[in-house]
C-alpha cells in the first residue's frame, strides 16, 4: 500500500516478461514434433524415390546384367 509507482511497475513489467518467457518456451518446445512430422511425410519419400530406389535398381542391374 505504501509503495510507489515504480516498484510496482517494475513488479508488473517481471511479470509479464516471466509470462512471455514461458510462452515462448511453449511454443519452442512443439518445434521438434513438428519438424520431425515434415521431415517424415516430406523429405524422407523423396530421399526414397531419388536416391534410394535408383541405387537399388542399379545394384540389381549390375547382379543380373
Amino acid at each position: 500500500m505504501g509503495r510507489g509507482a515504480l516498484p510496482v511497475l517494475q513488479d508488473l513489467r517481471d511479470e509479464l516478461r516471466a509470462a512471455e518467457r514461458a510462452r515462448s518456451l511453449h511454443a519452442a518446445s512443439q518445434v521438434e514434433g513438428r519438424l520431425t512430422l515434415v521431415l517424415t511425410l516430406c523429405y524422407l519419400p523423396a530421399l526414397a524415390l531419388l536416391v534410394i530406389v535408383p541405387l537399388f535398381l542399379t545394384l540389381l542391374a549390375g547382379l543380373f546384367g
